[in-house]
């Protein structure tokens, strides 16, 4: 844009140039006659060499000028291109981005009817479900000291990975023993965040559709995707915990109400994630972390 203004200014200056030269000249026709002393070195020049003079001097500064505008016009057409390139490929982005979010209320609709088939009335009942049940065992566990390290201030790197792999392990456990498929409801947030992060973000603002995704969650759904993909069943078929990484980039989870989570410590699982409920300390530590995080 500033280039265009520079190319611009410049052309306008030529055409100003060759304005003057043209008034000149054209003084010294019409004036020389009466004041031939002082335009008599530009008359008899004037007179016999016009058209040359015109073509050598003001027509190259009019063809120079005649390339800087077409130069102009060339790049905001191409900009234009481009921007109209840019809305198309939004417009079909979001097109299929909300037909997918008004798909979202049927996934729920069929979840909850699979989890009722199973005397489960609701996704957040299945969720404090599976709540009650990682109590039950972290009481017995051989892990306790790994809960109770993670709610010190700073923890070992090891204390958090291993305290995380246990309640991912506890979460299997749960879904193994319960009946009802909540399987679908993850693979569809799933494929809709990585949906959104398979787009260009120089076009599509990502973090936007990510929120209104997020907006559309219960606390109870964020915290079971919370759970779900630390677990053995977040991972890939390398093993890989890509659902993990990508809440992680995304911030899908910094809704999450402290309440909701089997115990606050847990946010240490997301060091990525500025949760609502972090300190100052934390919440500026995590900031720093994710100086070179891109979604």
């Amino acid at each position: 844009m500033k280039q265009t203004k520079i190319l611009l200014y410049a052309s306008y200056a030529l055409l100003l140039i060759c304005l003057i030269l043209l008034g000149i000249f054209l003084a010294v026709l019409w004036l020389g006659e009466d004041y031939v002393g002082i335009f008599s070195f530009l008359l008899d020049p004037l007179k016999d060499n016009f058209g040359d003079m015109m073509t050598g001097t003001i027509g190259i500064l009019l063809s120079f000028a005649s390339t800087l505008f077409l130069f102009i016009t060339f790049k905001e057409q191409r900009n234009q291109f481009k921007l109209s390139e840019k809305s198309q490929k939004i417009v079909s982005f979001e097109e299929t981005f909300f037909n997918i979010m008004s798909l979202l209320s049927d996934v729920r609709r069929t979840t909850i009817e699979s989890l009722k088939n199973h005397k489960v009335l609701s996704i957040e009942g299945y969720y404090y479900n599976f709540v009650n049940y990682a109590h039950s065992l972290s009481k017995s566990s051989v892990a306790q000291k790994y809960f109770e390290d993670l709610s010190t201030e700073n923890p070992l790197d090891s204390v958090i990975e291993a305290a995380r792999n246990e309640i991912g392990l506890y979460y299997k456990e749960y879904v193994d023993s319960t009946e009802g498929n909540i399987g679908y409801f993850f693979r569809y947030i799933f494929n809709t965040v990585k949906f959104v992060k398979e787009q260009d973000g120089n076009i599509i603002k990502k973090q936007r559709y990510i929120n209104l995704l997020q907006s559309q969650l219960s606390d109870e759904e964020l915290a079971l995707l919370f759970y779900d993909a630390i677990s053995p069943y977040g991972k890939n078929k390398k093993g890989e915990y890509v659902f993990y990484e990508m809440l992680e980039a995304s911030e899908m989870l910094e809704n999450i109400s402290e309440r909701v989570l089997i115990d606050s410590s847990h946010a240490k699982f997301y060091p990525l994630t500025k949760f609502k409920f972090l300190s100052r300390r934390e919440l500026a530590e995590v900031i720093e972390r994710r100086l070179k995080i891109v979604f």
